[in-house]
C-alpha cells in the first residue's frame, strides 16, 4: 500500500472561501487538486461535530465504508447544486474507482485514507497517483481532525481561511434560501465549531497557515506567493486563475453569479443585506474571530425590540420562533 506523501489539507469555515483556495492550487504542476470534498470522516464512521455533517460514531467494516465512499462518488456525479463547491457532471468514473479501492486485505485508516484519495486519481484520470505528486484534499469539516492528519501524515500541510463571519453567515444563510428566509442554527454552529477547531490547531500544529479571504481576493499574488512558500512549492502563474480539473472555474458564489477570474466583491456585498438579529447572533459565536484577525464588529441598527421580535421578509412562522429562540441558546 502506498501512503500518500505530504498531502495538503484546506480547511475554514462554510462559504469562506476554501473551494476558491482549492481552485487557485488545481493548476500546479506539482499537485493532484481532489475537486470534491472527500468527507472521509463521516463516510467510515468517525464522530463528527461540524454542525452540516454531523455524525454518530459507527463501527463499519471495510466492505460497509468502501460502499459508502462509492455511494458518495455516484452522488458526486450526479450533483447538479448550483451552490455547491463544484458541479462534477460525470466526471468520476466510477467502475474505475470502485476496482481500485476493493480491497480485501486489512488495512489500518490512514492506508484507507491514502487509498480512498489515490482512487479519485484514477476515476479522474484512469492512472494511479505519480509518486512525485502530492495530494489537495478540501473537507471543511476535516478541521476537526487535523491533529489525527498530522499523525497519520507527519509531512502533511495545513491552509486554513478565515473570512469575515458576518460575510460567511450571509452567504450561508443565501445559499438555504430556496423557500425563504432560513433557519441560522445550523449555520451559528458550525462557523462556532469551524472558530473553535481554528484556535485549537493554531496553537496544536506547527506552521499552521492561515489567510484571510479579504487579504486573498484583494492581492493574490502576495497570498498565492505565501501560500507556495508555506507547501514549498514553485510559484507559477496558473495559481492565479481558479480552474477546476484544469479547465477555467466559475465559483460558486451564493448569488449564482459566475466569474471569470478572482472576485472581491463579495468582501462587501454581505453588508447590502445583513439583518440586525444576523449580526447579534454572529458577534455571539465569532467574537474571538474578529479580535483576532481585526475585522470591524458592528452593532445592530435598530432598537433592541426590534432587533429580536420583528420578522425578516421570507421567514415563515416556525423559522420564526426558532431564530428568536437562537437568542436563548447561542
Amino acid at each position: 500500500m502506498t501512503i500518500i506523501r505530504k498531502p495538503i489539507f484546506i480547511l475554514g469555515s462554510h462559504k469562506s472561501g476554501s473551494s476558491l483556495v482549492r481552485s487557485l492550487l488545481d493548476g500546479h504542476p506539482d499537485l493532484f487538486v481532489i475537486p470534491s470534498e472527500s468527507h472521509y470522516f463521516q463516510l467510515t464512521g468517525h464522530c463528527v461535530d461540524f454542525k452540516m455533517r454531523r455524525s454518530e460514531p459507527k463501527q463499519l467494516s471495510l466492505a460497509e465504508k468502501i460502499d459508502k465512499m462509492a455511494a458518495y462518488i455516484h452522488h458526486e456525479n450526479m450533483n447538479n447544486d448550483p451552490h455547491g463547491a463544484v458541479m462534477i457532471e460525470n466526471r468520476y468514473n466510477e467502475n474505475r474507482f470502485l476496482s481500485y479501492i476493493q480491497h480485501n486485505e486489512d488495512i489500518d485508516e490512514r492506508e484507507l485514507f491514502s487509498l480512498y484519495l489515490r482512487a479519485y486519481h484514477v476515476a479522474l484520470y484512469g492512472t494511479d497517483l505519480a509518486d512525485n505528486i502530492r495530494v489537495v484534499e478540501k473537507s471543511i469539516e476535516h478541521a476537526e481532525f487535523a491533529p489525527l492528519l498530522l499523525k497519520w501524515f507527519p509531512d502533511a500541510k495545513f491552509i486554513h481561511i478565515v473570512r469575515n463571519p458576518y460575510a460567511t453567515l450571509v452567504a450561508s444563510r443565501n445559499t438555504g434560501w430556496q423557500k425563504g428566509y432560513p433557519y441560522l442554527g445550523t449555520y451559528l454552529e458550525s462557523l462556532r465549531n469551524s472558530n473553535c477547531n481554528l484556535f485549537h490547531n493554531m496553537k496544536c500544529i506547527d506552521n499552521y497557515k492561515v489567510i484571510r479571504y479579504e487579504d486573498l481576493v484583494s492581492d493574490a499574488q502576495s497570498v498565492m506567493q505565501g501560500i507556495a512558500e508555506h507547501l514549498e512549492i514553485p510559484m507559477n502563474d496558473i495559481m492565479l486563475q481558479p480552474t477546476l480539473c484544469g479547465e477555467n472555474w466559475a465559483g460558486n458564489s451564493s448569488s449564482n453569479k459566475k466569474f471569470t477570474g478572482i472576485n472581491s466583491s463579495p468582501t462587501s456585498k454581505w453588508m447590502d443585506s445583513i439583518k440586525d438579529l444576523e449580526v447579534v447572533l454572529t458577534n455571539r459565536v465569532s467574537r474571538p474571530i474578529f479580535t483576532h484577525f481585526k475585522y470591524e464588529l458592528l452593532s445592530p441598527k435598530h432598537h433592541p425590540w426590534k432587533q429580536r421580535i420583528y420578522p425578516i421578509k421570507g421567514e415563515s412562522l416556525k423559522r420564526y420562533f426558532r431564530n428568536r429562540a437562537l437568542l436563548l441558546t447561542l
